[in-house]
């Protein structure tokens, strides 16, 4: 988990975008490709708001954008956790799951 030196705040009730990056699941493989599962997590404390790969804005094959809603979430800093699931022959189940969890360097205030 990555640890930021200057934080930026967002009030409570704002709403705000976070980009998020996916990269090196495979050779040739896409966080936007059909066969490829992402949830996205936003966590501050005790509260989080879960999204489907559906419910982001893709930018370009590895990138997409999170609209983040702050009323429901507690002040406090905000963390991502990504959940990956990829085709990858090599699991006995044909899928290589990743989780990552990330401090964004955002803090509802």
């Amino acid at each position: 988990m990555a640890t930021c030196t200057k934080r930026e705040p967002v009030e409570k009730g704002s709403d705000f975008r976070l980009r998020v990056h996916i990269t090196n699941l495979g050779d040739g493989i896409h966080v936007t490709d059909q066969n490829v599962d992402l949830t996205c997590t936003i966590k501050v404390k005790d509260t989080e708001i879960a999204y489907t790969k559906d419910q982001l804005t893709p930018l370009d094959q590895d990138n997409y954008i999170i609209p983040v809603a702050t009323g429901t979430l507690a002040r406090g800093d905000v963390f991502l956790k990504t959940e990956t699931s990829v085709p990858d022959i090599a699991f006995p189940d044909g899928t290589r799951d990743e989780v990552r969890t990330t401090d964004t360097g955002v803090t509802i205030i």
